[in-house]
């Protein structure tokens, strides 16, 4: 009877090492939601940006705009850093878990040593 339950649990958690792309969808999903919810706080309620978005500091110093301008001016500021947190604790548990599937893998045999080392270094990095 325990037996059954520990194999139960451990196919549970088994199942899990496959949800990592999941956890890269969602995050990618949420910094995407986290930059239009920034461009329409940014367009519609903004009092203190330039009319013109070229008048930027970053537009004056680089010659262009990057994604992070739709950050940067009130009230966007005040609410962005809650959707990021939450962006990165998606990501994290997408690095984690590749991390624990590539050691799974690896484990098992299925991954050389050379290409489990190569996973552990690109996860941290990706």
């Amino acid at each position: 009877e325990e037996s059954a339950a520990m194999n139960y649990l451990a196919d549970e958690f088994s199942s899990v090492l496959y949800l990592d792309q999941f956890w890269r969808v969602l995050s990618a999903g949420l910094f995407i939601g986290m930059l239009f919810t920034g461009w329409i706080f940014t367009e519609f309620f903004c009092t203190t940006c330039p009319d013109n978005m070229e008048d930027t500091l970053l537009y004056k110093h680089y010659g262009y705009n990057n994604a992070c301008v739709v950050l940067d001016f009130a009230p966007s500021i005040y609410f962005m850093p809650t959707i990021w947190a939450c962006v990165m604790m998606a990501w994290i548990a997408h690095v984690m878990l590749q991390f624990m599937r590539a050691r799974a893998c690896w484990k098992q045999g299925l991954l050389s040593s050379c290409m489990y080392y190569f996973c552990c270094v690109t996860s941290w990095t990706e």
